[in-house]
């Protein structure tokens, strides 16, 4: 009875995801494997990026497409349930493109384990985090420092580093935030690419 009252406590002041997660970890913990760091992108967010009241009035509709959207992991997912919002509910409202953007920004800089990145209407500053993982618990291939150099040199229009582990990237502006956003995320992909061909 794994996730009875009995066993799980308090599931539900949790959420399952968070149990099955918490889950995983002890039971590495007890088989004695090291616990590998996630790393999730804090956001800072300076435009309007959510789905309008207007546009999906129904909550529950709107939570639905919510955890959809943050629950996508290829471009393919982000496009299958685009297809279905734009079937029910029509054209994609400009703020709902922006935080479909948003988040396709935020899933690769995961991959890229940054901790931290400031999104505003003509520049986005990426952090990455300055600690060291802890005693039995291997964090995530962070990105390689020359990789990382070789990719600003050939996207100086784009892209310069700032001090201490900074990058800054800039977007254009004839651009709107969502086509920017768009065109970070295909950088950023590219970056993934060449650290994984160097790894």
């Amino acid at each position: 009875n794994i996730l009875g009252e009995a066993q799980s406590g308090h599931i539900g002041k949790v959420g399952l995801d968070l149990f099955l997660e918490m889950l995983d970890e002890e039971v590495r913990k007890l088989k004695g494997e090291a616990r590998i760091r996630e790393v999730e992108p804090e956001l800072n967010i300076g435009f309007t990026a959510h789905i309008p009241e207007d546009f999906i009035v129904d909550t529950g509709e709107k939570l639905k497409y919510y955890k959809m959207l943050s629950s996508c992991v290829t471009d393919q997912d982000f496009d299958e349930i685009k297809a279905e919002i734009r079937d029910r509910f029509g054209k994609i409202p400009d703020e709902l493109e922006t935080f479909i953007q948003v988040l396709k920004v935020k899933q690769k800089l995961s991959l890229l384990n940054v901790s931290r990145a400031d999104l505003f209407e003509q520049k986005i500053i990426i952090s990455w985090p300055e600690d060291r993982q802890q005693p039995g618990e291997e964090q995530r291939q962070g990105i390689d420092p020359l990789a990382l150099v070789g990719w600003v040199e050939k996207n100086q229009t784009l892209a310069r580093l700032l001090p201490p582990g900074k990058l800054e990237l800039r977007l254009k502006y004839e651009q709107s935030i969502s086509e920017g956003l768009g065109m970070v995320a295909e950088k950023l992909n590219e970056l993934i690419e060449m650290v994984k061909a160097e790894g």
